[in-house]
Order: C-alpha cells, then structure tokens, then sequence
C-alpha cells in the first residue's frame, strides 16, 4: 500500500501559492496551506485543500502548525512584508 504524501504551503492563497496548491492536489498530494487575510481565495481553495489561517511573523503561530502534523513537503510561497 502507497501512503499518501503530505505538503504544507506556506502562503497558499496568492498567485504562485493557489497555482502550487492545485498543482500538487492534481497529483494526490494531500495538501495544507496556510494564510493570513485573503479568506475569500482560502475558502476557494478549501474545496481541495485544508487552510490554517496565520501569521507567519508570529514564531509561536508558527510551531503550532508543527506540534500535531508532519509533512514531506514544505513550500514556502509567503509574501512577509515590514511595514514602519
């Protein structure tokens, strides 16, 4: 029996982020992305895919996404601005 691979998206609603997230679902890959504000694209995109909403700048956010899952594939597609 082949196990199914695991991806994590990190910024999954942008342009390069949505088109990676279909990509790999197209492929059976079972697909998590994260996102922040575009709730409108993630809930287009939960239809193939789980979302977790969050801020990448906050380290703590960050690990809670690593305590309970484990992934084989991790791309980072996140557009981290600093403002001020």
């Amino acid at each position: 029996m082949t196990e199914t691979r695991k991806a994590l998206v990190l910024g999954g609603t942008g342009v390069i982020g949505s088109a990676v997230v279909r990509g790999l679902r197209a492929r059976g890959i079972a697909t998590t992305f994260t996102f922040l504000q575009n709730e409108a694209k993630a809930t287009e995109l939960e239809a193939d895919a789980d979302s977790i909403q969050v801020d990448l700048t906050n380290p703590d956010f960050v690990a809670s996404i690593f305590h309970d899952e484990t992934f084989d594939i991790l791309i980072f597609s996140e557009c981290i601005e600093h403002l001020g």
